[in-house]
């Protein structure tokens, strides 16, 4: 029976009695202080021991259990609402959520994480149990978040039973995180990472990021990467899409650096996808932190970037809006001749394709001069047009002048659009000025796309925004 008033609900508790399904209308009282940016450790009554993600796992399927406070994100939690006053409650560790195995709804199923797919086996009401304590209630079942066997053994499994009047391992305690990133309703984390594509995206990143490559998201879900304090230089990160289940062998974004690493048998494609990188400062230093868009090599999904906390929208560290990015403008008919003196260059195609004939990407001007067939030209960047587009800047060993003539660009040359044959009067580069102009579009964009933030600033990506 679904229970619709709280007079009805409240007998039933004192009898004892389990609840079969559970009410989604009105309001969560009990969910009111609740933050959803706020990071919580779960601490159970009876052992006070906390709610963890075993070995701190980032597959679909890894137990749950209870387990001594170890501090780390396998601990933490998110309580991010739903509709009809519900919360799912998500990992910090691996960016899934609390789940009762395979949608049962009987006594004793697991409890295990899973990603987010909208299911009622992923929500949960929190129901007052006294001394700031809750009950955490399944939606699709109505059953209870229970330590089995009110065991205080590190390693106890957590199943969903039945109510038990009295019973101490169904209270639950939210305990706010202090001084971790997003503790106490301050920013997220340093980085967080969120979709909102039609289609499931797997974000891979620079081999220096101590996460798991090609996390998993679908529309509306998060994760939250462990930047440590004391900084981490040169980090980049992008989507992918297409892939398998393990986010391989993709329909973009198998490029061969980090998360597309080991080439898929036919190549590695070209590394085109919507970047975004930083440079994070150590925390509460006096360095700053850098970041920026690029669309240097080309661009696949629109996206943006918010900065928060401390810093934010100052200076030039102000969100960057790439959400008008569109496959549809990509050129397919660059001229990069520079007026005639290279004829043959003057109709490219920058529209990259799958097998089925759809545009999945767009390549900058240099990517389509220097990247291998067959989706470039293969051509070397220190011979023209290829060195005005690519504007590589090697050193000279005997004077370290930067000129043309020794296959060397200044920022100066490359950026002059009096020069026929400059990137800056680009098809692509004048299309990225208007679609994204707070980005990088071509190697010297410093003024456009380079942004500074306080060591304090965290970030938000946020893809098909």
């Amino acid at each position: 029976m679904s229970i619709r008033k709280p007079l009805a609900f409240a007998v039933l508790l004192a009898t004892g009695c389990s609840v079969e399904g559970v009410d989604d209308t009105g309001a969560d009282r009990a969910g009111e202080a609740i933050s959803p940016s706020t990071i919580y450790e779960l601490e159970v009554k009876h052992s006070g021991k906390l709610l963890d993600v075993a070995w701190g796992s980032t597959a679909d399927g890894a137990n749950v259990h209870q387990w001594a406070r170890n501090g780390t994100a396998a601990q933490r939690f998110r309580f991010e609402p739903v509709e009809g006053g519900f919360y799912v409650i998500r990992a910090l560790v691996s960016g899934k959520v609390l789940d009762v195995e395979g949608r049962k709804t009987s006594e004793g199923a697991n409890v295990q994480q899973w990603s987010y797919w909208g299911g009622e086996n992923q929500q949960w009401r929190l129901e007052p149990a006294g001394d700031g304590f809750y009950y955490l209630r399944a939606r699709h079942s109505g059953m209870y978040l229970d330590v089995a066997w009110a065991s205080k053994a590190d390693g106890a499994n957590v199943a969903q039973v039945r109510h038990y009047v009295g019973s101490d391992a169904q209270k639950w305690r939210l305990l706010p995180v202090s001084g971790a990133p997003g503790g106490g309703g301050g920013p997220t984390t340093r980085l967080r990472i969120t979709s909102q594509c039609a289609e499931p995206i797997w974000i891979a990143h620079s081999d220096n990021v101590g996460d798991p490559q090609n996390i998993r998201l679908t529309r509306g879900q998060s994760h939250d990467y462990r930047i440590p304090d004391g900084g981490l230089a040169s980090t980049r990160f992008w989507p992918k899409t297409g892939c398998d289940g393990a986010g391989r062998n993709c329909r973009i974004g198998d490029s061969g650096e980090g998360g597309g690493k080991p080439c898929p048998a036919a190549g590695c494609q070209p590394p085109i996808d919507s970047k975004f990188e930083a440079t994070f400062a150590p925390r509460g230093s006096s360095a700053q932190t850098w970041y920026n868009l690029s669309q240097v090599d080309g661009y696949t999904l629109p996206f943006k970037v918010v900065p928060r906390g401390k810093g934010a929208e100052s200076g030039s560290c102000v969100s960057s809006d790439c959400s008008g990015l569109s496959l549809d403008r990509c050129p397919g008919a660059e001229d990069l001749s520079g007026r005639g003196r290279f004829p043959a260059y003057a109709h490219e195609d920058l529209r990259v394709r799958d097998g089925a004939g759809r545009v999945i990407g767009c390549m900058a001007p240099c990517k389509r001069w220097n990247y291998p067939a067959p989706w470039g030209r293969g051509q070397p960047e220190s011979v023209d047009p290829g060195l005005h587009l690519c504007c590589p800047t090697p050193i000279d060993p005997t004077s370290g002048g930067c000129t043309i003539d020794r296959s060397c660009m200044t920022s100066q040359a490359c950026s002059n659009a009096a020069e026929p044959l400059s990137v800056v009067r680009t098809a692509y580069v004048a299309a990225m000025r208007s679609m994204c102009p707070s980005a990088y579009s071509y190697a010297y964009d410093d003024a456009a796309g380079l942004h500074a933030c306080s060591s304090e600033t965290s970030f938000e990506v946020v893809f098909c925004p």
